[in-house]
């Protein structure tokens, strides 16, 4: 039996790569010096850029319609923040302050290069006063305002404060039929049964039931002509094929009697 003894590989270098190997370390030293040059750079970049200083917050534009709230009122909250600079302004804060108005509907807060912010404003549409207080928007919600600003004449909305969105959608298909015999309805009014009722300006009140409320109004609004006369107190539509009207006379006479 023949013993091969293993041999250990020795590793020689050769005189190209001890060159090789020499010439890089030069290289080495000056990407290493670079990185931390880059690196210093970013970190004093980072530092400078946050410092409201270095750049300013100099303008505030406003959009809006200003028709419950003015520019000075948005300025006045933006001016708050203005000492953290163009980059570090809290957008969300300015925003949220902004929301807590309520006439304003929506808030938008953008950055504009270099040195400007720019806040464009939405107001809330009223379009009918909440029996028991506060307002309804056009889109159906709910906003409480100060007494003191909530316009006049508006129609009066009344029921379950949930149902203000299809409060809202009844009143504005219903009012145009309405304005045919002009009249405004000036209370709605959504029952427990879910019945409607409205009123008009001349003080008629009108019953529409839970469904078809549109088919009997426009049935009302034909026929309408032809009752004048008297004074009507209140009309039940209701009914499949006609309705059922009660006199002004007759409720004083019940009452005399």
């Amino acid at each position: 039996m023949i013993w091969r003894k293993n041999r250990k590989k020795i590793n020689r270098r050769t005189p190209l790569e001890r060159e090789r190997r020499q010439w890089l370390k030069p290289v080495w030293f000056v990407r290493g010096g670079l990185v931390v040059v880059c690196a210093s750079i970013m970190v004093w970049g980072a530092v400078m850029l946050s410092d409201p200083g270095t750049m300013p917050l100099r303008n505030i534009q406003v959009e809006s319609e200003f028709r419950h709230i003015d520019a000075d009122q948005i300025r006045n909250v933006v001016a708050k923040y203005a000492w953290q600079g163009f980059l570090r302004i809290d957008t969300d804060t300015i925003r949220a302050e902004l929301m807590a108005e309520p006439w304003i509907a929506t808030v938008g807060v953008e950055r504009v290069w270099p040195d400007e912010l720019y806040v464009k404003v939405t107001e809330h549409k009223a379009i009918a006063r909440w029996e028991g207080g506060g307002l309804i928007d056009e889109s159906g919600e709910y906003f409480s305002p100060d007494e003191d600003t909530l316009p006049e004449g508006m129609v009066m909305f009344s029921g379950d404060i949930n149902h203000a969105q299809g409060m809202t959608q009844y009143y504005m298909k219903n009012r145009e039929i309405i304005s045919q015999l002009g009249l405004n309805i000036v209370q709605v009014r959504l029952d427990e049964r879910h019945v409607w009722h409205i009123t008009l300006s001349n003080g008629m009140a009108l019953i529409l039931g839970r469904k078809e409320s549109k088919q009997r109004l426009q049935r009302f609004v034909r026929w309408y002509p032809q009752l004048e006369g008297g004074t009507i107190k209140q009309v039940d539509l209701r009914y499949s094929n006609g309705f059922s009207i009660q006199w002004q006379e007759q409720t004083e006479e019940a009452a005399r009697a």
